[in-house]
């Protein structure tokens, strides 16, 4: 038994030491009236077929229903799931993530896009358990495409409005 527990453990401390490649911008500045930005973030989630959990205007949040996703997160750069993600030792089922898009006034015409993401792996022990929700961390690759795509969006929407 002490060398199972000795085993799990060494796993658990190599998955650790994997290094991801990690983004911490979470946020950007458009130059454009909100009501349009906004317009654009609720279109571009409906194009992308999220499933809106949460929708409030005034406030500027939108949050969406957690959304499987096909990648393997826990191997993947998208987000760090530490042992639970790489060691033989979990059973892993499914994956997912929820999304926090904040829309806020700045200075002037600025409008801020701030993008939160939650992942987590569903999984249990090989040898004892349920299963059960596991958070990973986030890389930020997630966030960052997510506002280049909402950045590309915001530039081409204010340039065709000025022709």
């Amino acid at each position: 038994m002490k060398s199972a527990m000795a085993i799990v453990l060494f796993a658990a401390f190599l998955g650790c030491l994997t290094p991801k490649e990690r983004f911490s911008q979470r946020e950007i500045e458009v130059t454009a009236p909100f009501d349009q930005v906004w317009s654009m973030v609720i279109e571009f989630l409906a194009e992308e077929n999220m499933p809106i959990k949460v929708i409030e205007k005034a406030s500027g949040l939108v949050t969406t229903d957690p959304m499987d996703i096909s990648t393997d997160i826990s191997r993947s750069e998208l987000a760090e799931c530490g042992a639970i993600g790489t060691s033989p030792f979990w059973d892993r089922e499914r994956k997912r993530v929820v999304f926090s898009i904040f829309v806020a006034p700045g200075s002037s015409s600025i409008i801020r896009i701030r993008v939160h993401t939650r992942a987590e792996i569903l999984a249990k022990s090989s040898f004892f358990g349920s299963w059960a929700w596991h958070p990973c961390e986030s890389t930020g690759h997630i966030e960052k495409k997510l506002l280049d795509t909402l950045e590309a969006r915001t530039t081409t929407v204010i340039l065709l409005d000025h022709e």
